[in-house]
């Protein structure tokens, strides 16, 4: 009888719950019972974009989103026995919006992927205050604005995943500040940052910090941080742009001695040029890194990526080519990517199935040439 009940109660709930969703969809906004006008909100969804939650006013905005990166990955190993696994490659649940008026903005992101081991792992937390489109301030953990190929989410991206050599030259996420705007409004934008040069969720370590700029600029069109041409675009949309940051400590934190070719503690320059173009289903993404440091053995790390899509069916099916390379000037085996990829886009960039295989050349030592397939579903929500 107890069970009845509870099922009762939880179908009356669902039932409610839809009638409820219902009326709001046809008004356009939900009012909580008894209230004034004045916190009447605004109920939307746009798929890849999430839910929105909205007052009248403006003033008050939470968007809420999702992405699950669902991957099978064989890889063929030279010398050494063939292995492949399953993964939840990254489990997104991201927050933002603005309080108290649009001019303050607020970002939150969670990853929950099993890549992780389970554990949840903070990526992104700052506020954004942006009086004038010239001008805003930034503060918390984010990107830091180096490479366009970072800074295009991995929802957006052309392949399974980013080229190995933007592994090497990325800067990942930071804590610290960047001032930013748009020079010229969706046309011509600046970033000047600092940041711990740490990576994600770890305080300073040093007295260093690492700082640096980015400029870049739509030069026709409006391009986007999104690979592949996936609206197909009827007019040409082509974007560039050029970073420079120093470090003064690196630490040995991920790639930032560059697989180890650098010594910890190394003052350094970083610099990257990097462009995109999108037409009629053609896109185009390229970039050019360099490393550079200023104490002890004078060393000079440098790579590029390369990449280039077409549409053989407009708006559904991609088919893609990538190559990649990145050279330490301290070491006898510099690393080469050489891919070839294949996208069936459901309902764009948010449900897509992609799958790509790469020759993968000296990454596990020298003249030892691996062999890599991939296959991932995506769904954003």
């Amino acid at each position: 009888m107890e069970k009845r009940q509870i099922a009762t109660a939880v179908l009356a709930i669902l039932m409610a719950s839809t009638v409820a969703t219902g009326h709001a969809e046809a008004n356009g906004e939900v009012k909580a019972s008894g209230e004034e006008e004045k916190n009447t909100i605004k109920l939307s969804y746009k798929l890849g974009k999430g839910l929105t939650i909205e007052d009248l006013s403006g003033d008050y905005r939470l968007d809420i989103s999702g992405r699950i990166q669902g991957r099978f990955t064989y890889n063929a190993l030279e010398t050494a026995a063939d292995n492949n696994t399953l993964a939840v490659q990254r489990g997104k649940i991201k927050l933002g919006g603005h309080v108290f008026n649009k001019n303050l903005k607020y970002g939150f992101q969670m990853d929950l992927s099993t890549v992780t081991g389970g554990a949840a792992v903070l990526d992104d937390y700052y506020i954004d205050w942006t009086p004038y489109d010239y001008f805003g301030i930034q503060v918390g953990q984010f990107k830091v604005p180096f490479l366009m190929q970072f800074l295009t989410s991995s929802a957006n991206q052309q392949f399974v995943d980013r080229a190995l050599s933007t592994g090497f030259f990325n800067h990942g996420r930071d804590i610290g500040i960047n001032f930013h705007g748009d020079i010229v409004k969706d046309r011509f934008k600046y970033a000047l940052f600092a940041v711990n040069g740490d990576r994600a969720n770890t305080i300073n370590t040093n007295q260093g910090f690492m700082a640096g700029t980015r400029v870049e600029g739509s030069f026709l069109g409006k391009y986007e941080y999104s690979e592949s041409d996936v609206n197909d675009s009827q007019e040409v949309n082509f974007g560039a742009g050029l970073s420079y940051l120093f470090h003064d400590s690196l630490n040995s934190t991920g790639a930032m001695t560059q697989s180890g070719t650098i010594p910890v503690g190394t003052k350094a320059s970083m610099g990257t040029v990097d462009a995109g173009l999108k037409y009629k289903g053609l896109s185009i993404q390229t970039a050019a890194m360099i490393t550079r440091t200023h104490e002890g053995a004078d060393l000079t790390n440098w790579g590029y990526n390369a990449q280039v899509g077409y549409f053989v069916v407009p708006k559904h099916l991609e088919l893609a080519v990538k190559q990649n390379t990145t050279v330490f000037s301290n070491a006898t085996a510099n690393q080469h990517e050489y891919s070839g990829g294949v996208n069936y886009f459901i309902k764009g960039h948010p449900l897509k199935l992609t799958a790509d295989y790469a020759l993968v050349m000296n990454n596990r030592g020298l003249n030892l040439n691996d062999h890599r397939f991939r296959t991932q579903l995506q769904v954003t929500f």
